[in-house]
C-alpha cells in the first residue's frame, strides 16, 4: 500500500513531466506563428504527441488524487524567440530550439525512469516513454538542410 508521502511523490514526478509536456506544446503552437503557412508536418505531429501525453499525465495525476499542474515550464527557448523587438528566427533555429527541448524531454523521461517508483515508472515504460522515443526520432529525422533557412516575416510578434 503506497503511503501519502509516496503518493505525494509521485503526482510530484507526474506533475514535473505535465509541466514540460504543455511548455513542449506550448512551444510548438509558437513554432507554428513564427512559420505562419509554412507547414512542417513534423512539427505538427510532435505537437500533437506532446498534447496526448499532457492529457495522459494529467489523467494519472488525477487517478493519484492529486491536482494537475495546468502552467507550463520552460522547454525548448521560443518563449524568448518570439518577443516583440527580437529577431525573427530562421526555420534552421526554429527547428534546432525544438530539437533541444525533444532532447531535454527525452533525458527527463529516461532519468525518471531509473528513479521513480514503480507506479510511475509503469505510466513512463508503457505509455510515455515510447511516444517520446518517436517524437525525438521524427525531429532528429528533419532534415534542416532540406528546410530553407532564411528570416520568417520580422514583424511575426504583433
Amino acid at each position: 500500500m503506497d503511503t501519502l508521502a509516496e503518493s505525494a511523490s509521485s503526482v510530484n514526478r507526474l506533475n514535473y513531466l505535465l509541466r514540460t509536456e504543455l511548455a513542449a506544446v506550448d512551444s510548438y503552437d509558437r513554432a507554428a506563428v513564427i512559420l505562419g503557412d509554412v507547414t512542417i508536418p513534423e512539427l505538427g505531429e510532435n505537437r500533437d504527441c506532446h498534447f496526448c501525453r499532457a492529457q495522459r499525465l494529467t489523467e494519472s495525476v488525477t487517478a493519484m488524487d492529486g491536482a494537475p499542474t495546468v502552467s507550463a515550464g520552460a522547454w525548448g527557448g521560443l518563449e524568448t524567440a518570439a518577443t516583440a523587438g527580437a529577431k525573427a528566427p530562421s526555420r534552421a533555429d526554429i527547428i534546432a530550439i525544438v530539437t533541444t527541448g525533444e532532447d531535454r524531454c527525452l533525458a527527463d523521461y529516461r532519468s525518471m525512469l531509473m528513479t521513480a517508483d514503480d507506479r510511475v515508472r509503469s505510466i513512463i515504460a508503457r505509455d510515455l516513454l515510447p511516444a517520446q522515443e518517436r517524437a525525438h526520432r521524427r525531429i532528429r529525422q528533419l532534415s534542416v538542410a532540406a528546410i530553407p533557412s532564411a528570416p520568417i516575416d520580422p514583424d511575426f510578434a504583433h
